[in-house]
């Protein structure tokens, strides 16, 4: 039997108003980066991403997601994530943007668990930029995962 193997995208939705993020869902959140894919890549791009990708997790309250995409053509999808600049979500508009935090390919469940910790501790707010949360990657590579040359590929 084969296995179909994911990447899962660790991402945080950055948005001028921090009480505009309650609107969050994952469909609105699936159906923005789906505008975004066929506007980067056409047809062929939002056939890969109708195939086997998801939201999994969506945070309202600190705006992070996580996305599952096909190993396959992860890297094609990635790079739609800057066109993302709107989420139509309950009837609103959302400006946004998308910052990408870590690429994995463990389970869902660990990475989910993972970004509760590091959001708990090296996560915080940057005054002077239009995003709600910062990353700082010395910290986030230390704690999150480990000092191994695997890990440091990942960022």
């Amino acid at each position: 039997m084969v296995r179909i193997k994911n990447r899962y995208l660790l991402c945080e939705v950055c948005v001028s108003e921090r009480n505009s993020l309650q609107l969050l869902t994952e469909t609105a959140i699936y159906e923005a980066i789906k505008a975004a894919v066929i506007k980067a890549h056409g047809v062929y791009g939002a056939a890969l991403y109708s195939i086997g990708s998801s939201v999994t997790y969506v945070n309202a309250y600190t705006g992070v997601v996580l996305l599952r995409l096909r190993k396959a053509h992860y890297r094609l999808l990635w790079s739609a994530l800057p066109f993302v600049t709107r989420i139509w979500s309950r009837g609103q508009n959302l400006q946004c943007f998308f910052n990408c935090i870590h690429i994995g390919g463990k389970r869902a469940s660990d990475l989910r668990g993972n970004a509760r910790d590091c959001y708990r501790v090296h996560l915080h707010v940057h005054p002077s930029r239009g995003c709600a949360l910062h990353v700082n990657p010395a910290l986030f590579q230390q704690a999150c995962m480990g000092p191994s040359e695997h890990a440091r590929s990942f960022l």
